[in-house]
């Protein structure tokens, strides 16, 4: 392990625990934190407000929560309601300049091009997706292909951009860290923003009771995907499974914001595995997966995408699903239903 990396997980480690030799750093929290509020106050006078719905799902700490199997079952749930959900991101690691430009994703996007996450909503959620660095343009660009709700991934920092609903997704185990702004702590925002935002959504792992949270709901493993041909194999079909010494080995990849709870994951379902980590939105060659030596792969959908172009035949992914409270989907809907454009401000 690198001296880089183990910097890392020391100040991971913190975040999520009470720091050390990070408190050094809290002139620079709070420096963070005040230039944060200038320039939420600054966006907040510009704000674009849409002609529909604008529903940010977003959260106030680094790391992944799981947003994006919530922004697909949501998209796919208006759908089932009559809407036409349009969905916006970033496009954090694609290839293609996004910078003052709007792009529209195309059938079946190219991960390394538009990015993995909107590559892999589009897929999923059979939906429009635009990316830009401009959420606003990318909004815009929704609104002209005729959507009559937007969905925007990520972005709740983003004040420029006008929303009608916040949904902060949040993991339960992690929480709000140490409640320290960056560098100190993981946050964007004080904890108190929390108070604001429409609905507090906490993803909960098996090991996390969810009656301690008022709303929760959990990522269901639904069965294994062959990366390459995308063949459906049931999650007991697999010779992954047994007494150990009996069952196959196999290698477990993860690019993604919280390697740990995909891990914890593959050890419930009974799988054999060799952990092997890399930092969010990684680009993936096949150099990465010379530990491999023949063994099968599995890895998330997220990271699958982008390893379609090289990847072998034993190479399969976990295929989850988003169990969304009922209370959060009938509000949602209904707040569509009733929605009248008004200037947010939070």
């Amino acid at each position: 392990m690198s001296t880089l990396q183990k910097i890392q997980q020391s100040v991971e480690r913190q975040w999520y625990n009470k720091p050390t030799w990070l408190y050094a750093l809290a002139p620079l929290s709070g420096v963070f934190l005040g230039l944060s509020q200038l320039r939420k106050k600054r966006q907040q006078r510009k704000a674009y407000t849409a002609s529909c719905p604008v529903i940010v799902v977003g959260n106030i700490a680094l790391g992944g929560t799981g947003k994006t199997p919530v922004i697909i079952a949501l998209a796919k749930a208006l759908k089932d309601a009559g809407f036409m959900p349009g969905i916006v991101s970033r496009g954090y690691g694609a290839s293609i300049t996004t910078d003052g430009l709007v792009h529209s994703l195309p059938f079946g996007a190219d991960a390394q091009t538009y990015g993995d996450e909107p590559a892999l909503i589009a897929q999923k959620s059979d939906c429009p997706v635009w990316i830009a660095t401009d959420r606003v343009a990318a909004v815009k660009a929704a609104e002209y292909a005729g959507c009559n709700v937007i969905l925007a991934d990520d972005g709740l920092q983003h004040y420029k951009m006008g929303r009608s609903f916040e949904l902060v997704v949040q993991d339960a185990s992690r929480g709000t860290g140490n409640g320290w702004c960056l560098p100190v702590g993981p946050l964007r925002e004080l904890p108190e923003r929390l108070n604001s935002v429409d609905y507090v959504l906490h993803n909960c792992a098996e090991d996390v009771d969810s009656k301690d949270f008022s709303h929760s709901f959990r990522l269901k493993p639904a069965g294994w995907i062959n990366v390459k041909t995308g063949l459906c194999q049931a999650l007991t079909a697999l010779p992954w499974r047994g007494e150990t010494g009996t069952k196959q080995r196999v290698l477990a990849v993860a690019g993604i914001g919280n390697p740990a709870r995909f891990f914890s994951t593959l050890q419930r379902l009974g799988v054999f595995f060799e952990p092997l980590s890399f930092p969010d939105h990684h680009a993936f060659s096949t150099q990465d997966f010379a530990l491999a030596n023949g063994l099968p792969v599995v890895m998330t959908a997220k990271d699958a995408i982008k390893c379609q172009r090289f990847a072998e035949e034993n190479w399969w992914y976990l295929s989850v699903e988003a169990n969304l409270p009922q209370d959060l989907l009938h509000r949602i809907i209904q707040h569509c239903d009733l929605f009248e454009p008004a200037k947010i401000s939070r």
